[in-house]
C-alpha cells in the first residue's frame, strides 16, 4: 500500500518573486559571521524539544536581534540555554521564532566558517518569513506563529555564590554516580554540595548510594547545595570540553547558571529538582 502525506505537511512556497519584494520594500537585514551562528545554535538547540509538537515554543529557536548584538534562545521548560553574537544592521529589533531544525540545518552548511550570514523576516499577506543567505545558498522558512515565554525572566539576578570547576573533571564525577540516578527510584537526581569540593552525591533506595568529590579552581559565597538533573548539566559540561565552567547559585530552589569561566556569550540556566527531604 501506498502512504501519502496531508497538504499540511508540505511548506507553502512563497512566490517566485519574494527577492524583488524584499529589495523593492528597502526590509532591514543583519548580517553575522557564519561560525557564530554555528556555535551559537550548537548551544541552544540543545534545550529544545524535539518530541514536541511541530508548533509548540519548545520545538523552536528563538532568534532576537538589537542594538547590534544576536540571542539565541532554547528551552524545553525545564532548561534554557543562550547565546549572544555580535552582527551589523539597520534594524532597531527583529524578533523570530524558527523550527530547531531548520536552524541546525543552515549551522550544518558545508560553506566556509568565515562566511557572512544574512538574514531577515518580511510577510506576504498574514503569513511570516525567514528568510537567509550565505555563500551564495539561500533559503527560507516560515516563522513559528506559538507566543514565546518571556524567557530573560528566568535568568536569575541575585546570585550568592560561584564554584569555577573543570568541565571534564566534573562530567567524569557525574558519570560514576549516573547508574544511580538513572535507577527507577533514582529520580534523574544528582546533589550538588561544594566550595573548595563539590561533592556529586545520587541514591536510589533499589541501589543505594554514590558519590564522588571533584575539586574545585575557586569558590566564593557560601556552600552550594542543590539538586538537578544529571542528563541536563551532562548536556551543558559537554559543550564545554577542556574548559573550565562557573556554576553560580543563590538558593537550593533558584535556578543554577552554568557558564564557561572564559565566555559570557553562552549560558545555560538549570530549574532545580525538589530535595527529598523538602
Amino acid at each position: 500500500t501506498l502512504q501519502a502525506r496531508s497538504i499540511e505537511e508540505f511548506p507553502v512556497i512563497p512566490p517566485v518573486w519574494i527577492r524583488e519584494l524584499v529589495e523593492s520594500e528597502n526590509i532591514g537585514g543583519v548580517t553575522t559571521q557564519f561560525s557564530k551562528f554555528v556555535s551559537s545554535v550548537e548551544h541552544v538547540q540543545v534545550a529544545t524539544e524535539s518530541n514536541s509538537s511541530k508548533n509548540h515554543y519548545t520545538n523552536g529557536i528563538l532568534i532576537e536581534v538589537h542594538d547590534n548584538d544576536i540571542t539565541l534562545v532554547g528551552t524545553d521548560g525545564r532548561r534554557l540555554h543562550y547565546a549572544s553574537m555580535d552582527c551589523s544592521t539597520n534594524l532597531d529589533k527583529l524578533s523570530a521564532l524558527i523550527p530547531a531544525e531548520i536552524a541546525t540545518r543552515i549551522a550544518k552548511l558545508k560553506v566556509r566558517q568565515s562566511s557572512k550570514l544574512e538574514f531577515c523576516t518580511y510577510k506576504i499577506d498574514d503569513d511570516e518569513y525567514f528568510s537567509w543567505t550565505v555563500d551564495g545558498i539561500e533559503g527560507f522558512c516560515a516563522v513559528m506563529e506559538t507566543p514565546y515565554p518571556e524567557w530573560e525572566k528566568v535568568i536569575p539576578h541575585e546570585n550568592e555564590g560561584l564554584i569555577e570547576v573543570s568541565a571534564d573533571a566534573l562530567s567524569k564525577g557525574i558519570d560514576r554516580v549516573s547508574p544511580i540516578a538513572k535507577a527507577d527510584d533514582g529520580r534523574d537526581m544528582i546533589v550538588l554540595n561544594g566550595n573548595q569540593t563539590i561533592t556529586v552525591t545520587a541514591s536510589a533506595g533499589s541501589i543505594g548510594k554514590g558519590e564522588s568529590r571533584i575539586a574545585c579552581t575557586h569558590y566564593k559565597g557560601p556552600e552550594m547545595r542543590v539538586a538537578l538533573n544529571y542528563v541536563y548539566l551532562l548536556d551543558v559540561l559537554k559543550l564545554h570540553k577542556g574548559k573550565t565552567v562557573h556554576l553560580i547559585y543563590h538558593g537550593d530552589l533558584d535556578p543554577v547558571v552554568v557558564r564557561p569561566s572564559s565566555d559570557g556569550t553562552r549560558s545555560s540556566i538549570l530549574m532545580p529538582v525538589r530535595l527529598p527531604e523538602d
